[in-house]
């Protein structure tokens, strides 16, 4: 290892650096002071492929909390442990005699923390794709279906043993290609598309012995599942009746409505209102705003009001949605973190 010592400026540096611009972290100690020592690389392939790369001892408690985008992240934990979580469910994997993969199925926009603990060992190997980036890559309806069927399903996290080959791949890519010195990175593409495309057929793999496939879906219906959601978010915070936001869409009301019915259990009003709350949260933990300033932004007239919907909506209070992730003594911080 490579004793390269990384302070809480670095390591938020060597993070956006890799497209996380939405990330802090958060430790006991001052900005200057060393969170890790080991090597830390982040790098965004040509090919659409992400990869990163870690090997290092912990020095201090603490988390870094970044919003990532739907996607797929192949994890293989070598040595040591991590510990991390999705929004609000928590994640602990260990290594205890061979190697462990574990996968992300990240659906949608998702807050991921990452925690620190003192003197403990991380040897890690990710590759992430987008969701997009796997739909451009559908060859037939089929392909398009079993992606689909990833990203609806409930379970998010998906460990186990990996295969031989899957584990081989990664520690030849980490023994022979991940350096600097070379001229070319598309022997680096070959190795990390081999990588994901042994990964990707475990996961499907348990994926299917893990849940029942999904049949009977109209794939048309599937496939355009998210084009009113992207165009409703260009429109959330306008002062549009649904009559005139079904206009802009192209749409009538009873065609939103069913379509938000079967896709999200909620009428077009309903959806709404909970992707201002989504937004609301996240100004409240990245942006550092007041909680009456995301109240009147999201368009409520008084807190008290805005108070209710999140709470009904989070199971928490937005006060102390800010304080948990925003607290404001850092010497406390320690005593937030989740017990292994």
């Amino acid at each position: 290892m490579n004793n390269r010592v990384l302070s809480k400026v670095d390591l938020t540096r060597v993070i956006k650096d890799a497209g996380f611009e939405d990330t802090f972290i958060e430790t006991a100690l001052d900005s200057k002071s060393e969170i890790a020592t080991g090597d830390i690389t982040f790098e965004a392939l040509p090919c659409g492929i992400d990869i990163h790369y870690a090997d290092v001892v912990e020095n201090v408690n603490g988390r870094s909390t970044s919003e990532v985008d739907a996607c797929i992240s192949i994890n293989v934990l070598l040595a040591g442990e991590v510990s991390f979580s999705l929004e609000d469910k928590y994640f602990h994997v260990k290594v205890v005699d061979e190697p462990i993969v574990f996968i992300n199925v990240i659906s949608d926009k998702q807050l991921f923390t990452r925690y620190f603990y003192k003197n403990r060992q991380v040897k890690k190997f990710n590759i992430s794709v987008t969701r997009p980036w796997l739909m451009a890559r559908c060859r037939s309806k089929n392909d398009e279906q079993v992606v689909h069927q990833l990203f609806n399903a409930q379970q998010a996290v998906y460990q186990g043993a990996g295969t031989d080959r899957l584990i081989a791949l990664v520690t030849g890519m980490l023994e022979h290609n991940l350096s600097y010195d070379k001229s070319f990175t598309w022997q680096l593409e070959q190795q990390a598309f081999d990588v994901f495309s042994q990964a990707f057929e475990w996961l499907i793999d348990t994926h299917k012995q893990q849940c029942s496939l999904m049949e009977g879906e109209d794939k048309t219906t599937k496939v355009n599942a998210n084009s009113y959601e992207k165009k409703i978010e260009k429109l959330l915070y306008e002062s549009y009746s649904l009559e005139q936001i079904a206009k802009k869409l192209g749409s009538s009301i009873s065609t939103l409505q069913r379509h938000f019915k079967i896709h999200h259990q909620l009428t077009l009003k309903e959806y709404i209102r909970n992707q201002k709350l989504e937004h609301a949260r996240r100004s409240l933990i990245f942006d550092n705003k007041s909680v009456g300033e995301v109240a009147y932004h999201a368009g409520y007239n008084h807190v008290s009001n805005f108070t209710t919907a999140f709470k009904k909506y989070f199971a928490t209070t937005p006060a102390n949605t800010k304080s948990h992730y925003r607290p404001v003594k850092a010497v406390e911080l320690s005593d937030e973190l989740p017990s292994n």
